[in-house]
């Protein structure tokens, strides 16, 4: 722990005789300055005995922590028993009783903190956030329960505590979790101040304040505070502002002196320049005479010299004028330059030494009001930076709390804003540069979080290929397809790449390809489709072609039938074929009503239903007819979609747009958006390919075949 503090806690709960009341559960650690606690409910319609039962095994597996943790304990060991041991009880209590509680009506978080770590798992839904004071004594808040959330599958009554958060404890952060969401009652500015200011018991009975009467309310705060160093006596405040008073006139003074011209070194140096000069005034009329008496000589010279400019003008233009011009001008000029010579050398010393000073002042002043200017500059330069800065650090807080209250568009707009803010900052020095990169970084971190970003590095290649342009599954293999006509199986689990016999040289390079259990199906470049057979390694064509005009953009195998995505200068349509004993019979379009333009198709997917694909996204049909389903919004918007995947047993559908960089994935039940996966590998992919028993989504590129796990 972090010397000279402690952890506090405090809850709130209002008693209720209903078993799905929330439960708050708080034990502090023997022998170590730390919580375990615990807060579970469910949200029923109908009491329920399974919640009341099932929040009383967790309650009983946070005391047996808090009382059997030792002072020597590891805390991350501990906890990770601690879930392991309430994950077993839970299921135990599930297979052994009529249990009627679906787990996606019970919502718990359980955690530990001791000195400075902290740990957390969790199941559901709760209100939990996690306040970090930062250095400037600002706050940063984080929603914990949407890590939580975004990080754990659908859970089970095996294992529903499956995910665990971890951090880092300093003075002044701050953690709540409370069975209600807090913002909409309480608002984001009054809680983080509540908590922040308040002791953690006190917040929690000032937080049930803003609730209604019949609420039942239950609210836990955790606070690392740090222990205030005793003194033997208070200082008045009369001398505390007297001191204060002194030492800012004096900085102030120091600051004026810095930045005004150096008087004193001025008056030294004319000291020095005059500490020759004679005492005596009698020389001096004398000396200013000849200084005047030279002025007049100089003037008079000026005058002559513009006469003689006047007759030089009339000779210009015969030649021995011009050469008698150059003659006179060479013998006045050393005239000019003795008389002038002969002058100065009759000044005295003391006129020679004023002229010198009043040069020397005249330059210090200059270089003095130069310096001068540069300073105020470059402090209204620091000002603005800092005032830019500032505003841009705001507007990022304000949109992390607007996240952590799930208002995801004001922060989008909030973040926006902060990053239009620094992009006018001037960022001329290295630790400005920085300053502006780490606040940026912050701001792209956030975005990626609330556009569901993943960003990938290091993708694991499962091949190097050439030319390669689609990509199947069959069994356990996958086949690619390569422009040379080549087709290559690689092994996913060893990773292994092996070049098949060159097919027949009536076969065309393929463009698209699609896979039953035992074949796989391609559009060739003839243009038609060809069959591969990846067990008796056999290539062949077959008799379906498009008809002149028309082209064929992708194919899709489904069950006994083939779908192609045709596109004709009047439609584009999605031809069904049916097998035969033959092979295959005649098309019949398969579309019969829609209310978007195909024009610009160019994928599709089949399921049972059909997912058409646009530059702009899929649109989806069902029993011939288009559906209502839109994938939703995805930031940034799609424009150059490339290919899709789903099948039969997903319930998602994955869009691949190599122009960004990313293969984006949608609930398929209500087109939300899930996952967005953004990797540099991607520039280039031609197919996309998943396998969500393995869990590895596969992504084609022309040089090499790419794979991830998804984690689902």
């Amino acid at each position: 722990m972090e010397p000279n503090t402690r952890l506090k806690a405090g809850t709130y709960a209002d008693p209720s005789p209903s078993p799905a009341a929330p439960r708050t559960t708080l034990w502090p650690l023997s022998g170590r300055d730390g919580f375990v606690f615990a807060l579970c409910l469910a949200r029923l319609k109908r009491p329920s005995p399974d919640a009341n039962l099932l929040c009383r095994t967790v309650e009983e597996q946070v005391q047996r922590l808090s009382a059997s943790f030792g002072a020597g304990d590891h805390a991350q060991h501990r906890f990770e028993e601690f879930l392991s041991s309430l994950n077993a009880s839970v299921s135990e209590l599930v297979r052994a009783t009529e249990w009627s509680l679906p787990i996606k009506e019970f919502h718990a978080l359980v955690g530990i903190a001791c000195e400075e770590e902290m740990y957390l798992s969790g199941t559901g839904d709760l209100a939990a956030l996690f306040l970090h004071r930062t250095p400037d004594q600002r706050y940063q808040v984080f929603n914990l329960s949407r890590g939580i959330h975004t990080e754990q599958a659908l859970p089970t009554w095996e294992k529903p505590f499956a995910v665990v958060l971890d951090g880092s404890l300093h003075p002044g952060d701050v953690f709540c979790v409370a069975s209600k969401d807090l913002a909409p009652a309480v608002g984001n500015d009054e809680l983080c101040a509540i908590l922040s200011t308040l002791p953690p018991a006190g917040a929690a009975a000032r937080i049930r304040q803003y609730f209604a009467f019949n609420d039942v309310l239950s609210v836990l705060v955790l606070r690392v505070e740090a222990d205030e160093p005793e003194t033997t006596q208070a200082k008045p405040k009369s001398e505390v502002s007297l001191s204060t008073l002194a030492a800012s006139r004096e900085e102030t003074r120091r600051l004026i002196e810095d930045q005004a011209p150096n008087a004193s070194l001025l008056l030294s140096l004319w000291q020095r320049v005059f500490r020759r000069a004679p005492a005596s005034d009698a020389p001096r009329p004398r000396s200013l005479s000849r200084v005047v008496h030279g002025l007049l000589g100089a003037g008079k010279a000026l005058v002559a010299a513009g006469l003689w400019t006047g007759r030089a003008t009339v000779d210009v233009t015969r030649a021995d004028g011009r050469a008698r011009i150059v003659r006179e001008t060479r013998l006045r000029a050393d005239e000019v330059a003795r008389g002038w010579l002969r002058r100065a050398g009759s000044v005295p010393n003391s006129s020679r030494y004023l002229a010198l000073a009043a040069v020397v002042v005249l330059v210090a002043f200059g270089v003095s009001i130069s310096v001068l200017s540069s300073a105020r500059a470059r402090h209204a330069d620091d000002a603005a930076f800092e005032t830019r800065l500032a505003a841009a650090s705001e507007l990022r807080e304000e949109a992390a709390a607007a996240a952590i209250y799930r208002d995801e568009d004001r922060a989008r707009v909030l973040y926006t804003e902060a990053l239009t803010t620094l992009a006018s900052v001037a960022a001329a020095t290295r630790e400005r540069q920085e300053a502006v990169a780490k606040i940026v970084s912050d701001i792209e971190a956030a975005l990626d979080q609330l556009r569901h970003v993943v960003r990938l590095s290091d993708l694991p290649r499962f091949a190097s290929l050439e030319g390669a342009r689609a990509l199947v599954k069959v069994g356990t293999n996958l086949y690619a397809f390569t422009a040379a006509r080549e087709v290559v199986r690689v092994d996913p689990v060893g990773k292994t790449a092996t070049a098949l016999p060159l097919p027949d040289a009536s076969v065309g390079a393929a463009r698209e390809a699609s896979a039953d259990e035992t074949a796989a199906y391609f559009l060739d470049d003839r243009p038609g489709i060809s069959l591969f057979d990846p067990e008796l390694l056999h290539m062949r064509v077959t008799d379906l072609l498009p008809d002149a005009g028309n082209d064929w953009k992708d194919v899709a195998a489904y069950g006994d039938r083939l779908y192609v995505l045709e596109s004709s200068p009047t439609d584009t349509q999605v031809q069904r074929f049916n097998a035969t004993a033959s092979g295959f019979g005649s098309p019949t379009g398969w579309i019969r009503s829609k209310t978007t333009p195909l024009a610009d198709a160019r994928s599709l997917a089949v399921d049972g239903s059909v997912f058409v694909l646009l530059p702009t996204g899929p649109v989806r049909f069902v029993s011939s007819g288009q559906s209502g389903w839109d994938a939703s919004e995805v930031e940034p918007a799609m424009t150059d979609a490339l290919d899709l995947w789903t099948d039969l047993e997903s319930d998602r559908v994955y869009v691949l747009e190599p122009a960004q960089k990313r293969v984006m994935v949608f609930a398929k039940e209500n087109g939300a958006l899930l996952t967005q996966y953004v990797a540099d590998a991607f520039t280039d992919a031609t197919d996309l390919l998943v396998d969500e028993t393995a869990q590895t989504i596969y992504v084609l590129t022309p040089d090499a075949l790419y794979g991830f796990r998804t984690g689902q």
